[in-house]
């Protein structure tokens, strides 16, 4: 069983981490992004070329991708440099054990990895590592992937749309169903054919059918 397996990565899935490196004079930088594995052996980050973590990776060749459940740590290390309030400072981190770069202190899991393929394009890079070394601090640890959280919406709208269908409430429906496929081309490209796709697919389905019932009902009244 290879490192991501044990963590429960699901190949081609997107799982949204927080990826730390050294600047070229030697200060750790950190931005949330996704990474994702094609192998279930390697994983690749897809970074703006623009980025200061592009510029650490294609210099140091290396990073910790870090796993974190804090939202607080996502908006940190996003808006760090856009004046936050309590951003984080050297205490936020220690040197990785393997690799030359820095690590979030508090995590859940983490990995560290070494670049063994960097391809530039216009605007994104894709970086493809190797796995160095792995840790999970947490043992329910459970990769967070927005096709997740995009699936859970879907299913609460769901509930509501059902409702509001057969209240007549048309409108509240609609502003509804109109999430609800945003959430399913959201999990169309963070996990496609996936647990999530497969839910995402039957709510949809069900919603045609409470439309198409309530079309009936309306029908009948005519």
């Amino acid at each position: 069983m290879t490192a991501l397996e044990k963590l429960r990565f699901v190949r081609g899935v997107i799982f949204e981490a927080i990826v730390s490196t050294y600047t070229p004079d030697g200060r750790p930088n950190a931005a949330p992004m996704g990474v994702v594995s094609d192998d279930m052996r390697h994983l690749a980050i897809s970074p703006f070329t623009t980025t200061q973590t592009f510029t650490n990776l294609k210099r140091g060749g290396c990073a910790v991708v870090n796993f974190v459940a804090d939202a607080s740590t996502f908006y940190k290390t996003a808006f760090k440099n856009e004046g936050v309030k309590s951003a984080y400072g050297d205490d936020f981190f220690k040197r990785a054990e393997v690799v030359d770069a820095p690590q979030l202190k508090e995590v859940d899991a983490l990995l560290e990895v070494s670049v063994v393929k960097l391809q530039e394009e216009e605007n994104r890079a894709q970086v493809i590592c190797r796995i160095d070394r792995w840790e999970r601090r947490t043992s329910r640890f459970q990769p967070y992937c927005r096709g997740g959280f995009a699936a859970i919406e879907a299913i609460i709208h769901a509930t509501r749309i059902r409702m509001f269908l057969a209240q007549g409430s048309e409108g509240e429906a609609r502003r509804l169903m109109e999430l609800v496929e945003y959430y399913q081309q959201l999990i169309a490209r963070v996990a496609p054919d996936s647990e999530y796709s497969s839910i995402i697919e039957d709510v949809i389905a069900r919603i045609d059918v409470w439309k198409e019932k309530s079309s009936l009902k309306e029908s009948s009244f005519v």
